[in-house]
């Protein structure tokens, strides 16, 4: 999936993240839950940069819905060449037929519109639309030129004609005219974040036969989805990462050497509850894990580490600190004189803590979180 925006977003109290958009339905649920956003609460954004369809910044607003940006995004990343020049065409078309600004509801309607159009790459003014319309049969008038006489034709004039007449528009990339009636698909869609029924969805692919599959999956599926993609065995098949529970795993999925390893994984998630899917994606974060067999072993041993969720700055542990040192008169007279934050960062290395955006997280047994567990530490020991 080709990434269109790259956007910050912002809750009610003041925390962002960052994420690329289009997102995927876990991704998207993964920074309502980093922001700390409340249910039904839709987050503020801003665009920090287009990868692609840069003509978009003129046109996009803060006013926009954030779910409506995203598929907005979700149908731009489906387009090819072609297409995306004809939405191009179609939105410098919706512009000059209108005074006031183009919604995102429309903008959706008209990316669903991209093969209501013809389109000529090798066109960018008049002139080139004049002649390869006169080459190519479609200015009757011209048809029996003789070549001789051919040359010398006004192609500027044919060309501006033709546009005028078709209602056609020249892009930074060729020249667009709508030829069918418009897609009206935007009603339709339900923009709602919702929870998937699996946790980790790929795509196999062999050759020129793809297939979506969700995991976990039991043996005889896996067997039909190798067959589907006529594929002897799992070799020969390569994994995209299509959606994955915990975002931040779904290169270590397409990473991973097997099927199995990739099952298992998802077998772990899909009986996670809320409460210890946050403090494994803390974990993940703070071990800074990116392979699917260490990810399996982290989630077993859930039970080692300890996620306070309301903490989220070196201030936040330094104050946590100071309410269970002192009574709070002597907390209101050390506070003008304490300087929190390097006291917090002083107490995070001192107890091999890590803030994440999941919160602060740390081992029970007080050992670094970097030592994943089930690895041997310095002595060779092995942690509990």
């Amino acid at each position: 999936m080709d990434k269109v925006f790259h956007v910050e977003l912002y809750s009610k109290n003041d925390l962002y993240c960052e994420l690329d958009l289009p997102a995927t339905p876990y991704q998207l649920l993964d920074a309502l839950e980093r922001i700390r956003a409340s249910p039904g609460e839709e987050p503020s954004w801003e665009i920090c940069e287009y990868y692609d369809f840069a003509f978009l910044s003129l046109l996009i607003a803060p006013s926009f819905s954030f779910y409506e940006l995203n598929a907005l995004a979700q149908r731009l990343s489906e387009l090819d060449r072609r297409q995306s020049i004809s939405f191009e065409g179609l939105v410098q078309m919706e512009i000059d037929k209108r005074d006031g600004p183009i919604r995102c509801p429309r903008l959706i309607d008209l990316a669903y519109s991209a093969d209501c159009c013809h389109v000529l790459p090798e066109a960018l003014n008049d002139s080139q639309l004049g002649r390869f319309y006169a080459e190519n049969g479609f200015i009757p008038s011209v048809e029996n030129v003789p070549d001789s006489i051919f040359e010398l034709l006004d192609f500027e004039r044919l060309g501006r004609e033709a546009r005028i007449g078709e209602g056609g528009v020249f892009t930074s990339r060729g020249y667009v005219c709508q030829d069918s009636d418009l897609e009206e698909v935007f009603d339709s869609l339900d923009l709602t974040p919702k929870k998937p029924a699996y946790p980790i969805l790929i795509e196999m692919r062999c050759g020129d036969r793809s297939i979506p599959l969700p995991l976990p999956a039991a043996q005889a599926d896996l067997d039909t989805a190798l067959d589907a993609v006529r594929a002897a065995g799992w070799p020969e098949v390569s994994i995209r990462c299509r959606d994955c529970q915990v975002p931040s795993l779904m290169d270590a999925v397409e990473k991973a050497s097997d099927i199995e390893q990739i099952n298992c994984l998802a077998e772990e998630l899909l009986h996670m509850e809320p409460a210890e899917l946050s403090k494994y994606k803390a974990v993940l974060s703070a071990a800074a894990c990116d392979d699917a067999e260490e990810a399996v072993l982290l989630s077993k041993q859930l039970d080692n580490y300890i996620l306070e969720p309301e903490t989220r700055s070196p201030e936040d542990v330094a104050m946590g600190e100071l309410r269970v040192s002192v009574d709070e008169e002597t907390l209101r007279t050390l506070l003008p004189h304490v300087k929190l934050y390097p006291y917090g960062q002083a107490l995070l290395d001192q107890r091999h803590s890590a803030l994440t955006d999941y919160g602060l997280v740390e081992r029970r047994d007080g050992q670094p979180i970097q030592a994943l567990a089930g690895q041997p530490q310095r002595g060779g020991m092995e942690m509990s």
